[in-house]
């Protein structure tokens, strides 16, 4: 587009290129100079993605002598959306704790019945008890995909819920870009990514950790 992103600020016309690229969701990834004439340099050569920068790998402006553009290049983390041919389908079980699940469950469930016989009393509640759960929150689901590949049994419903607000937090960001509210919006999205990912990483050493502990005295399973 020959619009120096190094004039944002001072060029309406570059602003609005911005604007416009940021309403769409998208990023620009260069922020080194790429031009160099009559002694000023020049961010006119860029790549604007819409890619989580968690999915990023690197930027790069390189150097050479042919032109006095220079060349750029982006990398991404390694992801096909095509379904590789050795992924079978499977099914997975998860917890589903959604208003109408929980509506439902509370509209079967009674209370214990209160009598001598106690413990058969309590086996009956019990088995109703759990019946009513496996029902309605016990949830199957056939996937056939690369990133369902290995089950996280560690994310717990409360961190599956907190990796949705972070996406939420991440288009927000996006396309905040050339607004006012971008820099707090940024600044939010990347204290609450770096917080994540310290529970999903305690999570998961805790969940092997506890695993480890009840199958110590069999290998098999360690």
């Amino acid at each position: 587009f020959n619009l120096n992103l190094f004039n944002l600020y001072t060029c309406q016309r570059v602003k609005q290129y911005y604007d416009l690229m940021s309403s769409h969701g998208y990023f620009p990834t260069i922020s080194k100079a790429t031009n160099y004439m009559f002694g000023s340099s020049n961010l006119i050569d860029q790549i604007w993605s819409n890619t989580d920068p968690d999915e990023m790998e690197s930027t790069t402006v390189l150097t050479h002598t042919v032109s006095s553009h220079k060349p750029v290049c982006c990398t991404l983390v390694p992801f096909s959306s095509a379904e590789p041919s050795d992924v079978k389908e499977r099914t997975i079980t998860y917890h589903d704790f959604s208003e109408t699940n929980i509506k439902a469950f509370l509209a079967e469930y009674s209370s214990p019945r209160l009598g001598f016989s106690a413990e058969h009393h309590f086996s009956e509640y019990f088995l109703h008890l759990t019946r009513s759960y496996q029902a309605h929150f016990i949830t199957t689901k056939v996937v056939r995909s690369k990133r369902n590949q290995v089950d996280k049994p560690w994310l717990i419903i409360g961190l599956r819920k907190s990796c949705h607000i972070k996406r939420t937090m991440y288009h927000r960001w996006v396309a905040s870009k050339g607004k006012t509210s971008s820099h707090s919006l940024k600044a939010a999205y990347v204290s609450y990514r770096r917080i994540l990912r310290r529970l999903l990483s305690q999570a998961k050493d805790s969940f092997y950790l506890a695993k480890f502990e009840a199958n110590i005295n069999n290998s098999k399973y360690c």
